[in-house]
């Protein structure tokens, strides 16, 4: 194992497996330069935790529930921050400046979500209403877009206090205010400074020290955790382990017995049982690597795992779809949970095509004319004479 330096660069060896793509192409590496099998399997249960709350939404008949999953499913999102965290600080050592940084994110998670939204835009304004998106008041009503401002927030992932058009992109939105402060703190400062950022905008966030916002929330202390993953598991791999032994247990208990009403822990209180619980678990996944690689049938969790990206923006538009042409449908219950899990399975192979046709090969053509680009901006820069950047505290 390749063991993390003091500034948190991670340099790994061996060869790299070119058809380890994350769920938005990006490769995801561990020992000796092969992927993270145990992250796919994460991402995959945190996905399917998302699609098995939203299919609940399809039919408002009695139906057949998943412990946790079907009314909490939303817990998966908090998983996917911390291994967000956990990626970006693993790889963005590996990236030459801070522009090279924010190109690669920002990248992994434009393309596909651009599409998708003026895809839902059109086919909205086309039907002069609204059956894609959530986006509701508090009351449960409808919203209503608010002109052109709102249009561009929603397709551009603006932070703002509005659903977004698309309604899932509110996750995205914390994505990219995460990636960048990091990066820029990161490029600017240091490594350390970047984390520390971080976990003083989730302190901020948990203690209500401002208005809440996308910039002072306590849903950065997931990020902060991820971080904190890489950096612990590489640098001080057999005491995080048994401190993830001991704390999954009990502070999973505590956070689920919360949802359920049997212990109230406010809402401070379980975004940290969470953190500690989800982080626990993906430490105990990363050291169970190796023997991950030896589940016959794990081939197609780790194709859930590559899909990712694909399976939480698109189940959106098929189960909205579904909602909208069947919602008068009439049936037992029965038969209405055999729709349900019929939907939810072509959602999910659907998604899985899209994330291999369409996904995958426009971040590659994406991808490649951003190379070009940043090598024509560096031959210049070069020719002028102006060094290359280089983060600081590497």
């Amino acid at each position: 194992m390749t063991i993390i330096t003091p500034k948190f660069c991670t340099k790994l060896t061996g060869k790299q497996n070119p058809s380890a793509q994350a769920a938005n192409g990006e490769q995801l590496e561990g020992e000796n330069g092969l992927r993270y099998l145990s992250i796919q399997y994460l991402r995959a249960a945190a996905v399917m935790s998302v699609l098995v709350l939203h299919s609940h939404d399809l039919f408002d008949a009695p139906l057949m529930k998943v412990p946790l999953f079907s009314d909490f499913g939303w817990v998966g999102v908090r998983l996917f921050f911390i291994i967000s965290g956990f990626i970006v600080a693993d790889r963005i050592c590996r990236c030459a400046s801070l522009g090279d940084y924010l190109i690669r994110r920002f990248l992994r998670v434009f393309p596909l979500y651009f599409v998708v939204s003026i895809f839902t835009a059109f086919v909205a304004l086309s039907a002069n209403e609204f059956p894609f998106v959530l986006a509701k008041t508090d009351s449960g009503m409808p919203f209503e877009p608010n002109g052109l401002e709102y249009f561009l927030k929603s397709v551009f992932i603006v932070p703002q206090d509005e659903w977004p058009l698309f309604a899932v992109g509110w996750s995205l939105e914390f994505e990219i205010v995460f990636y960048a402060i990091f990066g820029f703190a990161y490029f600017t400062i240091s490594a350390m400074a970047a984390r520390l950022i971080i976990l003083a905008i989730a302190v901020a966030g948990l203690v209500n020290i401002f208005p809440a916002s996308h910039f002072a929330h306590p849903f950065m202390l997931y990020f902060f955790a991820g971080c904190f993953c890489s950096d612990a598991f590489r640098t001080f791999r057999r005491p995080t382990i048994w401190f993830a032994c001991m704390a999954f247990l009990p502070t999973t208990v505590v956070w689920i017995a919360h949802l359920y009403g049997s212990l109230n822990i406010g809402g401070s209180g379980f975004t940290i049982a969470s953190t500690v619980s989800f982080s626990s678990l993906l430490i105990l996944f990363l050291e169970l690597e190796s023997r991950l690689a030896r589940i016959s049938w794990g081939s197609w969790i780790i194709m859930i795992g590559d899909a990712t990206y694909s399976i939480y923006l698109c189940h959106w538009l098929i189960f909205r779809t579904a909602r909208y042409l069947a919602f008068d449908l009439e049936a037992s219950p029965l038969v209405m949970e055999s729709i349900r899990i019929l939907i939810l399975a072509c959602a999910l192979v659907l998604s899985v095509f899209i994330h291999r046709k369409v996904e995958s090969p426009m971040n590659d053509v994406v991808q490649q004319w951003a190379r070009k680009v940043q090598a024509l901006i560096s031959s210049r820069r070069s020719q002028a004479g102006h060094p290359v950047g280089v983060p600081k505290g590497r």
